[in-house]
């Protein structure tokens, strides 16, 4: 459930419009190959549920109790719209599930599923490096998009990467993911990260925006919500960093805990959460009203539905939430080889498993991919 007290800890109507989203393997094993067509069993399932939309649960589902799970996500942004609207269209409910959205800061975390108060979280990459640094027992299970959702917003006069030569680009912390992936973006167009003036200004857009329009910026690295809401001023979107760096983002990472006394219940949220990948890749207008309600969005519906379409355009419709070997190669190098500064040869261990996911596939009905 959604409740007041954590919407009233959004503050201002802007200030929450605009935060920006955050940000491992190898081939998966043998027990986690995707398999071919969906069992005969899931070709009965409704086909409600295996596009996403609110089937009627049984008379037992509906009679039973519901399964209290909290379920973190590093702030209450647009990049989480997913789950946030697979709650409000009832998906977890219907699996039985009691789902606390909660907002916890990434450096937080780790410690709260170290503790055992948070079994299940969307800030993977912070808990996934933590696996490799300490050894924690924590496994990604599912991934929301299948490439970045940060874009780069400029004045309209700059058209090409070779036009911030110079300029100055605000970032929300300077050696963070968007900031790594707008270098990375720089190189491949011949241009020097180091020629561009970057500029952490922290983690509300807002701020970023007000500079935008002052002119002491002359671009922006934006978060969906934030790219569209900086269109509508007049400041257009320069570079889709998910159209040129294939890096699956937003993982589900659970605990070793979660896995071995309850993995019905991660079987129940990613079946739930497939169900609110797929909705809401189809239903863009009605997961905007979403975002509007739940994240207090200070924005008209035509931006608000540019800013959804913007995130969804990031979500696999043939396999949401799944990522095949290539992808997650790009995962481990990107999200912990970079960031931990491992060198090409040091081992990283295999900390992904979707079976899981691949059951939720099973049991909606979809077929699993190739």
């Amino acid at each position: 459930m959604i409740t007041s007290r954590r919407l009233a800890a959004l503050g201002s109507l802007l200030g929450a419009a605009l935060v920006l989203g955050c940000a491992a393997p190898t081939a998966p094993a043998q027990s986690q190959a995707p398999g071919g067509a969906a069992s005969a069993a899931a070709a009965s399932v409704p086909a409600s549920a295996a596009s996403g939309a609110p089937a009627a649960p049984s008379a037992t589902a509906a009679g039973a109790p519901k399964v209290p799970l909290t379920f973190s996500i590093p702030s209450r942004n647009l990049n989480y719209i997913v789950p946030l609207t697979a709650v409000a269209k009832g998906f977890f409910a219907e699996e039985g599930l009691d789902l606390d959205v909660e907002a916890i800061a990434p450096n937080l975390t780790v410690a709260a599923m170290q503790r055992g108060d948070v079994k299940l979280t969307g800030t993977g990459g912070s808990t996934i490096r933590a696996v490799v640094r300490g050894g924690e027992r924590f496994t990604l299970t599912a991934l929301m998009t299948a490439k970045p959702t940060y874009f780069v917003v400029t004045r309209p006069e700059l058209h090409t990467a070779a036009d911030l030569v110079g300029k100055r680009v605000s970032v929300s912390s300077l050696g963070d993911t968007p900031s790594l992936f707008t270098e990375i973006w720089l190189r491949q167009n011949g241009v020097d990260p180091n020629d561009v003036s970057f500029t952490g200004l922290g983690p509300n857009p807002a701020v970023h925006l007000a500079a935008l329009k002052a002119g002491a910026l002359d671009g922006a690295v934006f978060d969906p919500a934030s790219a569209a809401v900086s269109e509508a001023a007049g400041f257009p979107v320069l570079q889709a960093l998910g159209d040129v760096i294939q890096d699956p983002q937003q993982d589900i990472v659970a605990t070793g805990e979660l896995l071995q006394n309850d993995p019905d219940a991660l079987r129940a949220f990613l079946k739930g959460l497939v169900r609110g990948l797929r909705y809401t890749k189809e239903h863009v207008p009605e997961a905007a009203a979403v975002a509007r309600q739940e994240l207090g969005l200070d924005m008209d519906e035509a931006t608000s539905i540019r800013a959804v379409q913007l995130y969804v355009d990031g979500i696999s419709a043939e396999a949401p939430g799944y990522a095949d070997a290539k992808q997650m190669e790009s995962f481990y190098y990107y999200d912990v080889r970079l960031p931990l500064e491992m060198g090409p040869d040091e081992p990283i261990p295999t900390l992904h498993d979707f079976r899981y996911l691949l059951e939720a596939y099973d049991a909606l009905g979809i077929p699993r991919p190739q």
